[in-house]
């Protein structure tokens, strides 16, 4: 259920932000990420072989988060990418955050 509630299409309007025990719920579906700053946002680095793969892999990152209307900091470099999520407007970790991750993770696979 909870894997599914992560595949959803758009955002949702106007969230909640997580308790400690909905984060580490979520937090199982993506190993990937860490929880930083006191519960606050989401973080991941990628690796990749060159600086091409990494603005295509930015680019895929960025039209996800365009059509889920979520949009992630984004910082790169020659081979890595940092990618930061919050939900800025709860000050916190909401279930959008979560989907973006997810959803960002199952991208890097394809």
């Amino acid at each position: 259920m909870v894997e599914k509630l992560l595949l959803a299409e758009k955002a949702y309007v106007n969230p909640k932000k997580l308790s400690i025990q909905e984060i580490q719920s979520y937090a199982k579906f993506i190993p990937c990420w860490e929880i930083i700053g006191n519960n606050l946002s989401l973080k991941s680095t990628l690796s990749k072989k060159n600086y091409q793969e990494v603005i295509a892999t930015v680019n895929k990152i960025a039209q996800l988060s365009e059509q889920l209307n979520h949009h992630p900091k984004i910082s790169f470099g020659y081979q890595k990418i940092t990618i930061e999520i919050t939900t800025h407007s709860v000050g916190g970790l909401s279930i959008n955050d979560f989907i973006l991750a997810y959803q960002i993770d199952l991208c890097k696979k394809s």
